[in-house]
């Protein structure tokens, strides 16, 4: 088995129109326990308040952060993705995730690519332990 060392995380080809591949495809890698963590401690701040002469100590969490810095991961490019007016629309962090945020047809496709690359990752586990 060849491991590309200097890419352990590739992305994964998944056609917009499996019948129309010349309508163009996303590049999806899943989330990887490291970069997860290392997504989460960016989107999260520690704060300290004090209140009547009490130190009160929590953490917030930038939602909107942290599914900028999701998409942009997770969605490794595309191809053939153009607006309305047949313009190519740029792979930049801010339309990955405007696209996934707010285009139910591009939700849609990311959805059905996630659970696919899920998919795979399981078989490939499964294929692993039986050796």
């Amino acid at each position: 088995m060849k491991v590309l060392m200097n890419d352990l995380n590739p992305g994964t080809k998944f056609y917009f129109n499996e019948n129309k591949p010349k309508d163009g495809c996303i590049y999806l890698r899943r989330l990887d326990s490291e970069e997860g963590k290392r997504i989460n401690k960016a989107c999260t701040t520690k704060k300290i308040e004090y209140k009547k002469g009490q130190r009160f100590a929590f953490e917030e969490f930038d939602d909107s952060k942290f599914d900028l810095l999701f998409y942009d991961y997770v969605i490794v490019s595309w191809e053939g993705l153009e607006d309305e007016d047949g313009t190519p629309i740029p792979c930049t962090a801010k339309n990955k995730k405007t696209l996934a945020m707010k285009s139910l047809v591009f939700q849609k496709i990311l959805a059905d690519a996630m659970d696919k690359l899920e998919e795979a990752h399981i078989e490939q586990e499964e294929a692993t332990e039986k050796n």
